[in-house]
């Protein structure tokens, strides 16, 4: 991938623009899967999705606040993603991440429900499981689900993309946990007051997540089932030249997928343009 300077990043309208038809494609992405009877595999494909969407749009939608750390909060959650993504489907773990998830969200809620402090929160506030799902916690907790989370750092090798950990995911980190300077860009940004030296340019963050939800679509339709997913992909792949040089072939595919939906009679849902 070729180096990103400061003249590789595009303004914040195109940057917005780009997540609105990014998020846009999501959405018809999802309808075809809701139209569609879905084994394990598939349904945690659609839910990756889904999720990257709303973290994109998040991250835009943050961005108009000036919210610049939960951008990267967000960024490295959605690299997160990606990484158990890759490590899911190379090692065919599928059926083990939706034991273990659901093993584990239970747990949870029985260790909630159990505290007699805030048992009736709990109660009032939660859903109780299934007698279906209680039956599978039970079988579960007999054997429970050996599925461990993979290493950021493992996982951005073997794609050879290393880079994606070094300058994403570990410096991402420093905005999820507490430094001593946390706030000091919220700060200016609320007091309207200038800095005393210049801050750091945060517009890459708008760039870099746009590409990892590229990535983690791409994968997702490389491995779901479904006929249509080459129509999908070609405009994924002009919205990742147009991150790389500017080329704004991504608009023309974007049309041709929308008609090509069309044509199939789909609905086409109108996504939320972000503040």
């Amino acid at each position: 991938m070729p180096k990103v300077d400061q003249q590789s990043f595009r303004s914040v309208d195109e940057y917005q623009q780009a997540i609105f038809v990014f998020c846009h494609v999501c959405s018809l992405i999802l309808i075809d899967f809701a139209k569609r009877d879905l084994d394990l595999k598939n349904l945690i494909l659609r839910n990756f999705v889904a999720r990257t969407s709303m973290m994109l749009a998040g991250v835009m939608s943050l961005w108009g606040i000036h919210d610049f750390q939960d951008c990267w909060i967000l960024f490295r959650s959605m690299l997160d993603r990606l990484f158990h993504l890759v490590d899911i489907d190379e090692n065919d773990r599928y059926q083990s991440f939706d034991d273990w998830s659901f093993y584990e969200q239970c747990k949870t809620y029985y260790v909630m429900r159990s505290d007699p402090q805030f048992r009736e929160v709990v109660k009032s506030g939660i859903l109780a499981p299934t007698p279906s799902e209680k039956e599978r916690y039970k079988k579960l907790a007999k054997n429970p689900p050996k599925f461990k989370r993979p290493k950021a750092e493992d996982v951005a090798k073997k794609l050879g993309l290393s880079f994606l950990y070094k300058f994403g995911y570990d410096y991402a980190s420093t905005h999820v946990h507490p430094m001593a300077n946390d706030g000091l860009v919220d700060f200016f940004s609320i007091t309207n007051l200038e800095p005393p030296r210049e801050l750091p340019n945060q517009i890459s963050v708008l760039h870099n997540s746009i590409l990892v939800g590229c990535l983690i679509i791409e994968k997702c339709l490389t491995r779901c089932d479904f006929n249509w997913r080459g129509i999908v992909s070609r405009f994924f792949n002009s919205l990742m030249d147009y991150l790389r040089d500017g080329s704004e072939g991504f608009m023309d595919a974007y049309n041709v997928l929308i008609t090509e939906f069309a044509s199939k009679n789909l609905e086409l849902s109108q996504p939320k343009v972000p503040d």
